[in-house]
């Protein structure tokens, strides 16, 4: 019967072409398009190109590309003028949308009350601004009165000139209440306002909750979450924004230069670490062809040997060797891959 011939497996670790360069031109390559395109848009955004109507010109790019109204028909000639956007024209394009912000009074208590008022402002969007289009701007106030009596009170929101703009009649210890102002236009100064009606009685506790919802004019995209802002992050007591649009200047410079660069640094770290066991090395292989051995024995025995970052690189030579490879060539091309001076020099005495 015939014996079966046993397969013989040979593994050979060819030595691989060094690709740091090539790894090195592919981080540059994608590091100049990122550094470029964070570049240009901070250019774009910056009013440092000037245009027609004022605007930043990749707002205009954008919306005059994206813009449309309730109905779909597109709006994006309102930013290829030269007449600014009113706030209206702002509202068709979804990066220059703008939505409410709110003023709030929360848990506001008042004690001992005979007559108090408090002033605060109601900011807002200037009727020149928003080309005819109301904007609604409502008001909620919560409160509940206590008194040790179901005494009658009177509650107002007046204006800066004394106008009452809402008021109510009500009684002491009747629980939650609550005014709505459908609209309360923005302005300065305005005063809330409770008052006892009953001569010689006080209102022992006012508690008061209010929010009033107001636009700024000033698209939610650019204080808030956006391109230009970025979502807000809280670390520890602060609030910082870590893709705000100024960044987009920094981007540029870190893109351009901090990826090759680290990655060099590393390429060197590791050249730095073959130098250092590079004399270790050495003193082996002098010892052993002092003993009598070649140089390609010697480096073939020393492959086995501990050298840390060295290892590979003595393994390759081994290989090298063991193929028929000339021990100048194999000597020579560890020179190369390493590239060091130190090692350079000390490959020159060698080979």
């Amino acid at each position: 019967m015939a014996r079966k011939k046993e397969k013989i497996v040979v593994n050979l670790d060819l030595p691989k072409d060094d690709n740091t360069l090539t790894r090195l031109y592919i981080i540059l390559f994608f590091s100049i398009i990122l550094g470029i395109s964070s570049g240009l848009f901070w250019i774009a955004n910056s009013g440092f190109v000037p245009t027609a109507n004022g605007e930043p010109m990749f707002t205009n790019l954008y919306c005059g590309a994206t813009a449309e109204d309730e109905l779909g028909n597109p709006t994006g000639e309102y930013f290829q003028t030269n007449q600014k956007p009113t706030y209206t024209q702002n509202q068709t394009c979804a990066i220059l949308q703008d939505e409410p912000d709110r003023i709030t009074w929360e848990n506001e208590q008042w004690t001992m009350v005979s007559k108090r008022g408090k002033n605060f402002d109601v900011p807002g969007v200037p009727e020149s601004a928003t080309g005819g289009t109301a904007v609604v701007q409502p008001l909620w106030l919560n409160y509940s009165v206590v008194a040790s009596g179901d005494y009658e009170y009177a509650v107002a929101i007046r204006s800066a000139d004394g106008k009452v703009i809402d008021d109510d009649n009500k009684t002491a210890n009747a629980g939650p209440q609550q005014m709505e102002i459908v609209n309360i236009p923005p302005d300065t100064r305005y005063e809330l306002i409770f008052m006892t009606k009953q001569e010689g009685q006080l209102l022992q506790e006012v508690n008061i909750d209010m929010t009033v919802h107001y636009q700024d004019g000033v698209p939610t995209n650019m204080n808030n979450k956006s391109l230009w802002l970025g979502p807000a992050v809280d670390v520890g007591p602060l609030k910082v924004h870590p893709t705000i649009f100024l960044n987009f200047f920094g981007l540029t410079f870190f893109f351009f230069l901090y990826p090759a660069s680290y990655y060099w640094e590393k390429v060197e770290d590791a050249k730095n670490e073959i130098e250092e066991k590079f004399p270790d090395f050495l003193r082996d292989l002098a010892e052993y062809w002092k003993g009598g051995l070649s140089m390609t024995v010697a480096v073939q025995t020393l492959a086995t040997s501990e050298y840390g970052a060295l290892n590979d690189e003595v393994k390759k030579m081994s290989d090298q060797l063991s193929w028929g490879v000339k021990f100048s060539d194999v000597i020579g091309q560890f020179a190369e891959r390493v590239g060091t001076p130190l090692v350079r020099r000390a490959i020159t005495l060698i080979a």
